[in-house]
């Protein structure tokens, strides 16, 4: 997550596009049993990402469900995404880490 101005655009255009009209944020789900394995399934172009689990998002009485084709989810999030709500999601994922089987484009 990049800002909390980007997140919310994100969720607004996830809900827009989404037949479900979920507002969320992009994520991808891996059922591995290391990041290293999570990063090297994901190959997605970001330099940097940063790591959550399913279970604790939902502890925190958020969601995860699948969408488009897999890996792709969405991560459920309170609307509007006000500070405390940004703050939140802030605390659910790991600080950011070098991505090092980024796609090149």
């Amino acid at each position: 997550m990049s800002s909390h101005e980007e997140a919310i655009a994100s969720a607004e255009t996830a809900e827009a596009a989404l037949d479900e009209q979920i507002y969320g944020l992009s994520v991808e789900c891996f059922d591995v049993p290391s990041v290293d394995d999570a990063l090297r399934a994901c190959r997605r172009p970001n330099k940097m990402v940063r790591i959550s689990t399913a279970a604790r998002i939902r502890a925190a009485g958020l969601d995860v469900v699948p969408t488009l084709d897999e890996p792709h989810g969405t991560m459920v999030v309170p609307k509007p995404l006000d500070a405390d709500a940004w703050n939140l999601l802030q605390r659910l994922f790991e600080g950011p880490i070098e991505n090092p089987y980024r796609l090149r484009r």
